[in-house]
């Protein structure tokens, strides 16, 4: 049990030393099963202004229809006319490009 309580305070030492909530996950970061997931923020650059498209994306997918993005609890969204720009994995980010600005 002890192991336990010592995982425990040091998640909430990390959460506190990295600014984030700890309303039962990191940031995004949500430990299930022994496994990490990491959620991210999708945004739209329209001509060098990011734009929020969705938080906490957890599912990113590449269709003939477009991007489609989708979280757990929300239904996917597709953004059509765009490419995947960048991917920056620290700061959980994607970055979205419309195609005719390329």
């Amino acid at each position: 049990m002890w192991h336990l309580i010592a995982v425990k305070s040091l998640l909430q030492d990390t959460v506190k030393r990295l600014g984030y909530n700890s309303a039962g996950y990191i940031h995004g970061f949500v430990l299930q099963k022994g496994k990490t997931m990491c959620q991210m923020k999708v945004m739209l650059d329209k001509e060098g202004q990011q734009e929020l498209v969705m938080e906490d994306v957890a599912h990113l997918e590449v269709t003939k229809e477009g991007i489609k993005v989708s979280t757990l609890f929300e239904e996917p969204k597709v953004i059509s006319g765009v490419a995947v720009k960048k991917i920056d994995f620290l700061s959980g980010t994607a970055i979205l490009q419309e195609i005719n600005s390329l």
